[in-house]
């Protein structure tokens, strides 16, 4: 759910103790003179019941938040189901949009190399973000390889699986999976490190 300005996300076992927990937000967020905006905040089910009817969660001021089937937050899709997922449509989207852009404005005139450099760090930002945090399964992972092997197929004009996987490597952009467990690896690294006390708890409880 959102305030003014911010972005507020409530997690709880059971849709009584949602209700619960907003009223409890919303109290604690009017001491600070701060609202929820009704008009944009949702609620969504994650778990073996996600398909049942849920009852109304109403605000202490009487608006009734809507159930729905995904959720934005902080740039990453989630989406409703019996297990935690997460859509990434629209990551391949902002992929193709900014690779749209690159060769707009450089067009056939630049080199492959200046191409390929342009789409490691103006692009693929685009495509792997929040990787390294999130659940990729076998079906998506193979959507994010067509993704970027398309643009490659653009880049060399070629159809060529053998020919685009060459390619791929000697420019260093290695297969969707590999990439993803570098950014993990990095991720954890920074995780255990940070001096942050809720990253130290969990850094704890992982390592027990």
């Amino acid at each position: 759910m959102k305030t003014k300005n911010r972005h507020i996300l409530l997690l709880s076992p059971s849709v009584i103790a949602i209700q619960d927990l907003l009223h409890v937000c919303e109290n604690v967020l009017s001491f600070l003179d701060l609202y929820i905006n009704p008009k944009r905040s949702v609620c969504m089910r994650i778990g073996p019941r996600c398909n049942n009817v849920c009852c109304d969660i109403v605000s202490s001021y009487g608006y009734v938040l809507q159930w729905v089937d995904s959720i934005r937050y902080l740039g990453v899709h989630f989406v409703r189901g019996r297990y935690f997922k997460c859509n990434h449509d629209n990551a391949k989207a902002s992929f193709n949009r900014s690779f749209n852009t690159v060769c707009g404005r450089i067009g056939r005139s630049g080199s492959e190399e200046v191409i390929l450099q342009l789409i490691r760090f103006k692009c693929m930002p685009c495509l792997l973000y929040a990787l390294e945090a999130c659940p990729v399964n076998k079906t998506q992972l193979r959507s994010l390889e067509f993704t970027l092997n398309r643009v490659f197929m653009n880049v060399f004009r070629s159809t060529s699986m053998d020919v685009i996987a060459e390619y791929r490597y000697w420019f260093g952009l290695l297969e969707m999976v590999t990439l993803i467990v570098k950014r993990k690896q990095r991720f954890m690294a920074k995780y255990v490190q940070s001096d942050n006390e809720l990253c130290q708890l969990f850094a704890h409880v992982d390592s027990v």
